[in-house]
């Protein structure tokens, strides 16, 4: 049915968009912007897939925020687009997989030839091996306030082990927060969600006839005498809350997994499809191939814009909606700061909403350290991304910094003012935030202690460096913190391990503002009972 009643909207626009390129531009629309000659423009440009392959992954039939005040920007020759994105290394791009490109470089192409008129500058916030905590933190702030198009990919990292299936959920929290911080910070910018997916099978072990599903990726099975494979479960994923809050916000979704999840462990329906077999689409369960970036660029994420420009372009070529476009009572004619952002789903969102975070992570924490506690105890400075990476991927979040040392009892000392953080009166609390990196290997990564030495008070809390999470790597910790201009804090190595070894590496620091004091409802309690 949501097929038909989408194939129907489709047919309907098609016929308005016909009337409109045959009947030509108005005067007010020479004098102004051009969507009708930019309608035209887009729809003469290639997507790749097929349509109806493609339909399958939109999620976005909502009015959403902004892509009208996008689709008059992109109609006015000579405009400048500024597109951000944020994610993991499936959109930082440019690994072994596919050393020249990312999903976002193959949505660009798209758009350069769909709005030749415009020109794009595009700033890729995305970093491998993390997931949203550290985005919602502390990358927001590298938004530039003028941003007109915002991606954000986070439905896997952190996500597959289903971390991001309840409205309790901290990284589910954390996605929101990101939402609610780039709409304050960049309130005209349009937003649009990619879902990835991670398309790995677990193994099962024949006991007594019947198989046991385990969670170890990579592996067949045999059932009566047959090799078999079990995928991932549908659900493991974190895009079915984050399309709640997408839905919440305005936000269009584009659902890698929707597009794709039938085909994926059948190659004959790929191929069928997509005229490859999953070896040239995906190097492994979760990174693409060229053709996969350029599956989800050029092909998910272009079909998504398009579907959604050509309702806004077509509705834009309207003699009245052009004449009425700067008129006040216009919501898309008014600074988006006016337009109030709705109450947060999640309640642990709402603790921390609508405060900015005080972040020095990466090139910026070098800053904030002791040097002296730094050379004393042969702290580092460290980029763990290699350089052949680097050759590759040359924005700078594809840098992991940190100070890095190995033995129990060597300290780092920050110092960070936890007074200073742009806030609202109602956030009387502060969060301090420590990022370390965390390894899946044994025998490298140990446990470090935090605690506040002078200035402000804070109760302690242990890091371990060990998680066997291969897809989220950069780690945060935090505890309540007092407010002071010099709160000086101690990461010591300790004499313990979940991994064998005592390396401890120290990515930055944050100070987040928080409340306690937000009314929980029944249903809230049931929910926080449900994540326990």
């Amino acid at each position: 049915m949501t097929f038909q009643i989408r194939t129907i909207v489709s047919l309907s626009i098609a016929v308005i968009v016909l009337s409109l390129l045959l009947a030509g531009p108005s005067t007010a629309q020479q004098s102004q912007a051009k969507p009708t000659e930019t309608l035209k423009s887009m729809l003469k440009a290639q997507v790749f897939g097929p349509e109806w392959l493609l339909s399958k992954g939109f999620n976005g039939d909502i009015d959403a925020r902004n892509w009208r005040r996008l689709a008059q920007k992109l109609a006015t020759p000579g405009s400048k687009i500024q597109v951000v994105t944020f994610g993991g290394s499936v959109t930082a791009g440019h690994l072994p997989e596919a050393r020249n490109c990312s999903w976002v470089e193959q949505a660009e192409v798209w758009m350069k030839a769909a709005f030749p008129a415009v020109r794009f500058e595009v700033l890729n916030l995305a970093r491998g091996a993390t997931d949203v905590t550290a985005a919602s933190t502390c990358w927001y702030n590298h938004v530039p306030a003028n941003t007109d198009l915002i991606f954000i990919e986070y439905s896997a990292n952190g996500c597959t082990r289903l971390q991001c299936t309840s409205i309790m959920s901290p990284l589910v929290a954390d996605y929101e927060s990101l939402l609610r911080r780039v709409m304050r910070r960049a309130p005209n910018a349009a937003l649009m969600s990619l879902a990835i997916f991670a398309f790995y099978s677990h193994a099962g072990t024949a006991q007594n006839g019947k198989n046991t599903t385990i969670p170890t990726p990579y592996y067949n099975t045999v059932a009566n005498g047959k090799n078999i494979t079990i995928p991932t479960p549908y659900y493991n994923t974190g895009e079915d809350m984050h399309a709640v809050l997408a839905r919440r916000y305005g936000v269009p979704m584009v659902s890698v997994r929707d597009a794709l999840y039938n085909m994926m462990w059948d190659e004959s329906a790929l191929r069928s499809a997509l005229g490859y077999g999953r070896k040239h689409i995906m190097k492994d369960d979760i990174h693409p191939a060229f053709v996969g970036h350029d599956l989800y660029g050029r092909g998910l994420v272009a079909w998504a814009m398009r579907y959604i420009l050509t309702r806004e372009l077509t509705a834009l070529s309207s003699t009245a909606v052009n004449n009425n476009i700067n008129n006040k009572n216009n919501n898309f004619g008014k600074n988006s700061l006016q337009l109030s952002l709705p109450s947060p789903v999640s309640p642990i969102a709402a603790r921390e909403a609508d405060g900015d975070t005080f972040c020095a992570e990466g090139a910026w924490f070098q800053k904030y350290v002791v040097k002296s506690s730094a050379a004393k105890d042969g702290w580092q400075w460290f980029d763990e991304t290699t350089p052949i990476n680097l050759k590759y991927c040359d924005h700078f979040n594809c840098h992991r910094l940190g100070y890095r040392a190995t033995g129990a009892g060597k300290s780092l000392d920050i110092q960070v003012a936890t007074n200073n953080v742009t806030t609202q009166s109602r956030l009387e609390k502060r969060a301090l935030v420590i990022f370390f990196t965390r390894s899946p290997f044994k025998d490298e990564m140990g446990i470090a202690r935090v605690s506040c030495i002078s200035g402000c008070s804070c109760s302690p809390i242990e890091l371990d460096g060990y998680n066997d999470d291969f897809y989220a790597t950069l780690g945060a910790g935090s505890t309540s913190v007092t407010a002071h201009p010099q709160c000086l804090v101690r990461v010591t190595i300790l004499d313990k391990s979940n991994s064998g070894g005592h390396m401890f590496k120290v990515d930055g620091v944050a100070v987040v503002p928080y409340t306690d004091s937000n009314p929980l409802t029944p249903i809230d309690k049931l929910a926080l009972q449900g994540l326990a």
